[in-house]
């Protein structure tokens, strides 16, 4: 195995491959991945503001990734060298209440990140913990197999994609009975569209930005309102069975703006999810419990994972050619690691759907 693993080191302006050490899977429960893709989520926001989660740096960004397993450590069984594998997300303990019923990674009670695993593994700080470098750790209970038939194309789309908006449609009693909207139409917003209308559900796109509505129109949104009409929430329950409002609402901005609309478009009984990445600390959505719960006895929730009892069904879902032909309109394309700072001013323009690093040595299935 190649022993120069390389990471992308992001700061604010600054996108720029470095060369760290290589990392190995001493410690118990892991392997080492060599990645073919590398999902891109939030980490334009660090390039754009110097902003940074509770788990980041600027050795320790990205999280998304699909590759061939290089290296078993000990403890693992079921994995070997060669597989092809998903990396879901974090480092999950396995044994909490979350872990233990089958729910969310992201949501362990001991949920650990990137410099735990290498610290774990006595890997320097940045060779091994981040969806960003070429070889990555890996807890073998966040490792999926795939078959040799799935192209790793496809199967990148199992994390901050489809893989994000697949439990909390499919939980949710979603099918051709359900009036859905999508408030805000980011590639998260894409993803909750496909897995809608993947479960029959007839969707109302909620947005402004015309590129991006484009290619909800090309996943099968049944109809389109701005949110800046006068008469958006007329338009809404005229598209609704009585005139009722949505059955379900996924707002996937997390500006309180589209919080409040995708709430407000709701019928009683209606589900509101919250799935938008809140970046600005000053966003809130502003409630009236009586008003806007009680009365018309509307729940409020919100999940951004695949659960871990999913993930056989999410792999037979990335197989099917019509998901994968709305993959193929979701994904803006793929970039080598070296033009991180062109792929992130590209996303920053707002025109795209969701892009991918590559790591062109083993990209192809």
């Amino acid at each position: 195995m190649n022993e120069i693993n390389v990471n992308l080191r992001i700061e604010k302006g600054l996108a720029e491959v470095v060369e760290v050490p290589m990392p190995h899977a001493t410690g118990d429960g892991f392997v080492v991945v060599e990645q073919a893709f590398a999902g891109i989520c939030t980490e334009q926001k660090t390039y754009a503001k110097g902003y940074y989660e509770s788990h980041e740096d600027p050795l320790h960004m990205g999280h998304e990734g699909c590759g061939t397993i290089v290296e078993v450590g000990p403890g693992v069984s079921g994995l070997h060298e060669g597989d092809r594998v998903i990396v879901h997300i974090g480092w999950a303990c396995g044994h909490c209440w979350v872990c233990r019923n089958g729910l969310t990674s992201t949501n362990c009670e001991n949920l650990r990140v990137g410099p735990d695993m290498e610290s774990h593994n006595g890997a320097p700080p940045g060779s091994g913990g981040a969806g960003f470098n070429r070889y990555r750790l890996a807890p073998a209970i966040n490792v999926q197999k795939i078959p040799d038939s799935l192209d790793f194309r496809y199967a990148r789309a199992a994390n901050c994609l489809l893989g994000s908006t697949y439990s909390i449609v499919r939980d949710f009693d979603v099918g051709p009975q359900t009036s859905a909207m999508v408030a805000g139409v980011g590639f998260i917003g894409h993803a909750a569209i496909a897995n809608l209308k993947h479960r029959g559900a007839t969707v109302i796109a909620l947005g402004r930005n015309p590129d991006r509505l484009e290619i909800a129109k090309r996943l099968g949104v049944d109809a389109v309102v701005n949110p800046d009409d006068p008469d958006w929430l007329d338009q809404v329950k005229e598209l609704t069975p009585e005139g009722r409002g949505v059955n379900i609402a996924y707002e996937c901005s997390g500006h309180p703006d589209y919080q409040r609309k995708a709430l407000d478009s709701l019928a009683r009984f209606g589900q509101l999810i919250l799935m938008g990445y809140q970046l600005e600390t000053g966003w809130t959505l502003d409630l009236n419990v009586h008003d806007d719960i009680l009365v018309p006895a509307r729940r409020i929730a919100g999940m951004e994972d695949l659960m871990f009892r999913h993930r056989s069904e999410l792999l037979e879902l990335l197989q099917d050619p019509a998901m994968q032909a709305r993959l193929d309109i979701m994904i803006a394309g793929d970039a080598p690691l070296e033009d991180g700072a062109g792929v992130f001013e590209q996303i920053l323009t707002r025109k795209h759907g969701k892009f991918f690093f590559r790591f062109d040595q083993i990209a192809a299935a």
